[in-house]
């Protein structure tokens, strides 16, 4: 196969996080392209701060030394020939193994711009040790781009995101997919005939999301007039706290099988304001059938006709009036729109040509 022995590396991360769905995905697409390949998860070193105190305030690193150590005894004992970095903050890694083993490949993913990523996270969290995080996440960045043969971006704003802030151009995009989970009898079976309009927001327990749904039951469900039920499904939202919380909103937070969710529901909300990247729940909803109302952040990296499949909401006087008109009937794109740029197969067969391309 075209990449030879290949070691996979990504960051530790919750098994239900969107970076989690990509990673997955990126492992399933390098698999189908070599000979063996082999699978590690490392923490990064701003994961804890103070167990990693030297690496992170002296050596200002964000692999730890052991780790790499480790890796590199791996890819000279597996004979590895292709390594693939599944995060930007690997820079310290990635320059390692071009110095110790050079003729390895290294292809590195951007899952998103980590340092417009914590430029955007200060706004929200307003901490300062996220000023200090910025200056390291620029340095793995950059090491990371130096020292990689091939850069992959999710987005066309990643793209010339990294152009600007680097100065190199992205060698492939590969937006957000899914394997198809989609069950079209099921979803009709529990479509069920209701006056009760049911929303859904799906999403980690993290500052954007955190920020974006406290916005949106704060500033949109008490003017709605139609009757509405939201659902808040993530993990670690179970314990999110409201004040005054209505009795039409309820806080899921983590679920056994989203899917069961996304049939329930007839409308996806995405009141997103921060962050880099692509949503996957947007990808997600589309693949389940299901419109998205959202803000420009959450549609970002999608390059479709937003109103087949949802609608564009800028503030709240549009997410106020599109849920109080909203009708199925009106949007019928969604699962054209997944299957012609979010499917799995798609973005396989694009991989596989960029590779021949490089490899001929």
């Amino acid at each position: 196969m075209l990449l030879g022995r290949t070691l996979f590396i990504n960051a530790k991360h919750p098994n239900a996080t969107g970076a989690a769905v990509i990673s997955d995905r990126n492992f399933k697409l390098i698999s189908e392209s070599t000979t063996k390949i082999f699978r590690l998860s490392i923490d990064i070193t701003l994961s804890d701060f103070k167990a990693n105190i030297f690496e992170v305030f002296f050596l200002r690193n964000l692999v730890k030394t052991y780790d790499i150590n480790s890796i590199l005894k791996f890819i000279k004992d597996e004979n590895i020939q292709c390594v693939f970095l599944d995060n930007s903050l690997f820079g310290n890694l990635a320059k390692e193994i071009k110095r110790n083993v050079p003729e390895v490949y290294i292809l590195s993913f951007f899952h998103n711009v980590e340092y417009s990523y914590f430029k955007e996270l200060i706004k929200v969290s307003k901490k300062i040790h996220h000023w200090y995080t910025l200056l390291l996440v620029k340095k793995a960045e950059r090491q990371t781009i130096k020292y990689s043969n091939w850069l992959l971006a999710l987005n066309n704003r990643d793209s010339a995101d990294i152009k600007m802030n680097y100065g190199k151009n992205v060698d492939i995009i590969l937006p957000t997919t899914f394997s198809d989970q989609y069950d079209g009898v099921k979803s009709e079976r529990v479509e069920a005939k209701s006056d009760i309009l049911k929303l859904l927001f799906v999403g980690s327990y993290f500052p954007p999301n955190i920020f974006g749904i406290d916005w949106f039951i704060k500033n949109i469900m008490p003017s709605i007039k139609r009757q509405v039920q939201l659902y808040v499904v993530g993990s670690g939202f179970e314990s999110h706290q409201i004040k005054n919380i209505q009795d039409n909103i309820k806080m899921v937070g983590a679920v056994h099988d989203l899917g069961e969710y996304y049939y329930l529901s007839d409308l996806i909300i995405a009141p997103i304001f921060h962050g880099s990247g692509m949503k996957t729940k947007v990808a997600e909803a589309l693949m389940y059938n299901r419109p998205i109302f959202g803000t420009r952040e959450a549609f970002e990296g999608y390059e479709i006709d937003i109103t087949t499949i949802g609608s564009l909401c800028r503030d709240k006087f549009d997410f106020i009036k599109n849920i109080e008109e909203f009708e199925p009937s009106l949007y019928t794109g969604m699962r054209d729109a997944y299957l012609n740029n979010y499917s799995y197969e798609t973005i396989r067969d694009k991989f596989i040509f960029f590779l021949n391309a490089e490899f001929e």
